[in-house]
């Protein structure tokens, strides 16, 4: 009824001494080894798709200034002109960000409902599908 796996590893020519590997390290060890007998890497791909061309990369081709939603410009405009001089900070995960991310995520939220929503759909069954794999795979 609880089915496990023991892994041991160890270095052919030991090079320290016996260590620990740290709770990051074992999660991504075991993701790996559940997504190698699931084998999900054709989901995964086609959820990877659906985002970066279908939905991310349709965007990418139409410049944001050209928009003539009159929902939407305002709000990108806003964002826009409180980015950081440095594009470099233009990431989303960036601390300069953060009072901006409410902005941003109204804006993307907008921005999907009007331009991709059937994608955005597909996107989430597709990820509630991972997740019951998921469950039935971690417990």
């Amino acid at each position: 009824g609880n089915i496990h796996i023991h892994i041991a590893t160890v270095e052919p020519q030991p090079t320290r001494e016996r260590g620990k590997r740290k709770p990051k390290t074992l999660d991504a060890m075991k993701s790996t080894v559940v997504n190698q007998i699931l084998n999900r890497g054709e989901e995964h791909q086609k959820i990877n798709e659906l985002i970066r061309n279908d939905m991310v990369g349709k965007k990418k081709k139409d410049s944001s200034l050209r928009w003539k939603n009159r929902d939407i410009q305002p709000l990108f405009l806003q964002i826009y002109n409180h980015l950081p001089e440095d594009k470099r900070q233009w990431q989303y995960s960036y601390r300069t960000l953060k009072p901006m991310k409410p902005f941003i995520d109204v804006l993307s939220q907008k921005y999907i409902e009007k331009y991709h929503r059937n994608e955005y759909q597909q996107l989430l069954k597709k990820l509630d599908k991972e997740v019951e794999e998921l469950k039935k795979a971690y417990g």
